[in-house]
């Protein structure tokens, strides 16, 4: 194993960070490009200090994670949380609201949550933001409150007036807004990270747990849940359905919110779920219009079970030209006539071609779950709609995953979701 082998495995065993999220030659790249940046004369030595955790490993996770942050960033969870203020607000009695965002990268997200909370009226000293991220270096950066234009990417900037005074060709925020928020240094995976007994009203976690392997995923939620106050509200990314991962959450019906509290009743087992449908069928009665479930849309063309092998007067596929890039067309030809492990094979090409295709993830996950491999299509469908977050199809059949599961609440928010973005006929 290389060095830079080493110490992508490194990442995963101290961060969690599973570095096929975004692609292990990706991942690989990176590593090797700091390597060459550094003089390193002794390379076990080197590999020894990173296990130790010395200011080189930070400089190697600062080379691998790249923050991706604007203010008001997406804009629904910033209108969620105004509407859950509003009915926090009245029992809070005059406390102050605890807010926590982790990871915080440059601070675009914490001080969107602090503004946020000034805007809807609540007094300067009743809001508290903690700000959390493992890179020193984005920490200091977000201190400063100096931003670029490309921090304000957002359709509405009239914040920008309120908040803002320019300086140049650069922004330096309010000391009213800076002085609500808090940063640390701390890793969320960390057991000993807030371990004082502190718990937050409003934690936003968004787009981390993707880049996390299932046991960083079962110690990240395991904090959160810490975290949380019992009538807390935790907002992730689109991408992050915790349904799908823990019995201790259970989503909350905004729209266009991907939000979650700390679960008041058990999740039903699969056997219970069927007979648990009048209930669910009355409670979905009772809600406004607007928030009741659409109509169970159908379900996308899914694959067939595997076919019988070909008849011999049968062409058999063109293998795979060396260099061309792969044929998703084909890929999907080969999967509808059964022939899985074909199609599972250019289908990976172009992953590692380019990680970044939402929809060669997506057929991925057809691939996967037509195999019988459930878990494995959850995580490609979980990736298509964290780059492309209207994706209807990825939406509908990880619905129907949780549906199999017994998890009814979990199906009926990504069916809201579908219905949203259903394409026109």
């Amino acid at each position: 194993m290389t060095l830079a082998e080493e110490i992508v495995l490194l990442l995963q065993l101290r961060i969690g960070f599973n570095p096929d999220s975004v692609g292990h030659e990706k991942v690989l790249a990176s590593v090797q490009a700091y390597l060459k940046s550094q003089t390193i004369k002794d390379p076990a030595h080197f590999l020894d200090g990173l296990r130790r955790g010395n200011k080189a490993f930070q400089d190697v996770v600062d080379s691998v994670v790249v923050p991706e942050t604007w203010f008001f960033r997406d804009g629904e969870p910033f209108e969620l949380v105004k509407r859950f203020v509003s009915e926090w607000n009245p029992a809070a009695k005059g406390r102050t609201m605890r807010c926590l965002s982790v990871p915080c990268a440059t601070g675009e997200e914490p001080y969107s949550i602090a503004m946020t909370l000034l805007d809807y009226g609540l007094p300067p000293a009743r809001i508290a933001v903690d700000a959390v991220d493992i890179c020193p270096l984005l920490l200091q950066r977000a201190k400063k409150g100096v931003y670029g234009a490309y921090s304000f990417r957002s359709a509405d900037l009239s914040y920008r007036d309120r908040y803002f005074e320019r300086r140049g060709e650069q922004y330096l925020l309010s000391k009213l807004v800076r002085e609500r928020v808090n940063f640390e240094h701390g890793n969320l995976l960390n057991p000993l990270l807030m371990h004082d007994g502190r718990q937050y009203d409003l934690i936003f976690c968004r787009n981390l747990l993707i880049y996390f392997d299932p046991p960083a995923w079962k110690a990240a939620l395991k904090a959160l849940h810490r975290l949380l106050s019992d009538a807390g509200l935790l907002v992730v990314g689109h991408a992050e359905m915790l349904d799908l991962a823990s019995p201790d959450f259970e989503s909350v019906r905004y729209p266009n919110g991907f939000a979650y509290r700390k679960r008041r009743t058990p999740l039903p087992s699969s056997k219970s779920a069927r007979a648990a449908t009048p209930r669910r069928t009355q409670r979905a009665a009772e809600q406004p219009a607007a928030l009741r479930a659409p109509a169970r849309p159908t379900r996308p063309a899914r694959l067939s079970a595997p076919a019988k092998p070909a008849k011999k007067q049968e062409a058999a596929a063109s293998p795979p030209v060396p260099g061309a890039a792969p044929d998703l067309k084909e890929a999907g030809r080969l999967a509808d006539q059964g022939r899985l492990d074909e199609a599972e094979t250019i289908c990976a090409s172009a992953l590692a071609a380019n990680p970044g295709s939402a929809g060669a993830h997506y057929l991925m996950g057809l691939i996967k779950e037509a195999g019988g491999h459930p878990r494995q299509a959850e995580i490609n469908y979980q990736r298509a709609l964290y780059l492309d977050s209207k994706h209807h199809d990825a939406m509908i059949h990880l619905a129907l995953i949780l549906e199999g599961r017994g998890d009814a609440s979990g199906a009926e928010t990504l069916r809201k979701r579908a219905a949203r973005v259903r394409p026109s006929a």
